[in-house]
């Protein structure tokens, strides 16, 4: 909802499967992984949607959790991910990782 209400479109899944699925045909500009999800957790549906081919492989995954103690957060970064947000998930930390990653992928383009 927060995302929505920033005018954003968002795509939402409701298992890893489920995630890893929609990412085969669909090119995502940021994913926020749930870690707890049924079915495949979301550090295993974050490896598997950066086994897809480019670009659909390229997607910043940011993990979506309440385990944020250092040993958790060396697991997302391991796995790939981009960083993480913290549970609950607040408006204002939404706001500042969008301009993160924002300002990470034009330092990308750029170089």
């Amino acid at each position: 909802m927060i995302l929505e209400k920033m005018g954003l479109v968002v795509r939402t899944a409701s298992t890893g499967e489920e995630s890893v699925e929609i990412s085969e045909y669909l090119n995502f500009d940021l994913v926020l992984m749930d870690i707890s999800m049924p079915k495949m957790d979301g550090v295993a549906a974050a490896e598997q949607i950066q086994g897809l081919p480019t670009p659909l492989c390229d997607v910043p995954i940011i993990a979506c959790t309440a385990h944020v103690d250092e040993q958790a957060q060396a697991r997302y970064r391991r796995a790939g991910m981009a960083g993480f947000l913290p549970k609950p998930v607040r408006s204002e930390d939404i706001t500042a990782l969008l301009g993160q990653v924002t300002e990470e992928q034009a330092r990308a383009r750029t170089n």
